[in-house]
């Protein structure tokens, strides 16, 4: 049974929400990676991702909507909405669309931009 003074769950209402630059596009953080907790959960519009990895992090992507593409390892797939696509760490990939993609990225452990993820 969990202890009254730990904290078990987390929820952030919309005010909390901000948009800011990601490494894939423009991002909105739904549970931020600051919060402690084991997952960092996004929003995220793609646009312009650069082939990169996540040195420890796995990435869940769920499409939203829209359709486009997932490069993992150099292979493409087509994804669209409603779309579950897990990515291990040290998996070279990017997101591309031609149109509009929306996706929620669940990242865990939580990683930085500047310190987990590694362009190639």
């Amino acid at each position: 049974m969990p202890s009254p003074t730990r904290q078990v769950s987390a929820r952030f209402s919309a005010s909390d929400r901000t948009e800011e630059q990601g490494s894939c596009g423009k991002r909105i953080p739904l549970l931020k990676e600051e919060s402690g907790y084991r997952f960092a959960v996004s929003e995220v519009s793609i646009a312009g991702a650069r082939p990169h990895f996540h040195k420890t992090s796995w990435e869940l992507y769920i499409v939203k909507h829209g359709r486009g593409y997932l490069e993992l390892d150099g292979q493409r797939c087509a994804v669209s909405e409603g779309d579950v696509i897990e990515i291990p760490p040290g998996i070279v990939h990017r997101a591309g669309t031609d149109k509009t993609m929306d996706v929620y990225v669940v990242m865990s452990p939580p990683g930085s931009e500047d310190g987990d993820i590694h362009y190639v």
